[in-house]
């Protein structure tokens, strides 16, 4: 009874996530499990069954309007990775993974010894940037718009992306983003489901 009960909070959240760009998945969990007119009390998922629903609720119900929305976000990616070259971009996220779609950030992981050089680069670029709330975690956050698409930039020290280690989600660097979009949509390295551990 409550695994059921935290897969139907899971799948509305992944509703919520997917068609209203909820980002804070704890408050996505409460205000699925409120939907559901559950108790205030009851046992929410885990984020790894989040993303389950995630890509569960992509694979009965995204269909090719999915697949080309994902496709046309990571162009849009790789057009940014390009103009960012210099700091080794890196997409990660829901676009990444494979799960993402309208309402998901383009979010770029950017190396710098100094974020200053990054707002230059925006600057002399004539991209509008402002800073975006960061985590504790984070060091520093931009949100930059060209007029046509908007980027979510997370930038960080080489040091701080070399102690981090290997991330535990997906990230394309430009080739992998590149090669990934140059497939055609049968043969794309898309998952179906996340990978399991």
């Amino acid at each position: 009874m409550a695994q059921q009960q935290r897969a139907r909070i899971a799948q509305a959240a992944a509703v919520l996530i997917l068609e209203h760009g909820l980002t804070d998945w704890h408050d996505a969990k409460r205000k699925a499990a409120r939907q559901l007119l559950l108790p205030e009390n009851s046992a929410l998922p885990g984020n790894d069954e989040i993303e389950t629903a995630l890509f569960e609720h992509q694979a009965l119900f995204g269909g090719d309007a999915h697949a080309q929305q994902l496709r046309a976000r990571r162009r849009q990616a790789l057009v940014w990775m390009n103009r960012l070259a210099t700091f080794s971009p890196k997409l990660y996220g829901a676009l990444a993974e494979g799960w993402g779609g309208e309402h998901q950030d383009i979010r770029l992981e950017l190396v710098a010894d100094d974020p200053k050089t990054v707002e230059l680069r925006l600057i002399d670029a004539a991209i509008h940037y402002h800073p975006a709330p960061a985590k504790a975690t984070e060091s520093v956050m931009l949100r930059a718009d060209d007029g046509t698409s908007e980027v979510l930039l997370r930038i960080e020290t080489p040091t701080s992306r070399q102690q981090r280690g290997k991330p535990a989600h997906r990230v394309l660097d430009r080739a992998a983003l590149k090669a990934l979009l140059e497939n055609p949509p049968d043969e794309a390295d898309e998952p179906s489901f996340p990978p399991q551990p």
